[in-house]
């Protein structure tokens, strides 16, 4: 349960990303492959290789792709603990108020494009 919590935090929160510590982080990496289904482990992987080789200060770097990869992620592990399937977007829309928004809905939708792209193919 902790570890779904600390999950959807960082989906909810995305200053927190950047700012645990690496010995939390490593925790909740730790835990993810001990828990995780194969889906999940294989989309937290996807998730942190995106922040390694994408880092936000890069220009291949795009907030929604990797917000897209998080709700992936606790929607994997909501499947994983409840049995309750949840689209990703579903979740971000609960945090994002103007995803649908003129200026930000084509950005969604290629970064959504993307994220799966990503999971479906296994390349950042």
């Amino acid at each position: 349960e902790k570890l779904f919590s600390d999950w959807m935090d960082m989906i909810t929160d995305t200053d927190k990303i950047g700012k645990l510590p690496p010995k939390v982080l490593g925790k909740i990496i730790k835990e993810l492959m001990m828990y995780g289904s194969p889906r999940t482990v294989y989309i937290g992987s996807l998730f942190q290789q995106y922040n390694y080789k994408r880092p936000s200060t890069s220009e291949e770097f795009n907030a929604f792709e990797l917000l897209y990869l998080g709700a992936s992620l606790v929607a994997s592990m909501k499947k994983d603990f409840t049995g309750y399937e949840v689209d990703p977007e579903v979740l971000l829309k609960m945090k994002i108020s103007d995803i649908d928004s003129e200026v930000n809905k084509e950005v969604f939708r290629r970064a959504k494009e993307n994220a799966n792209k990503i999971i479906e193919e296994g390349i950042i």
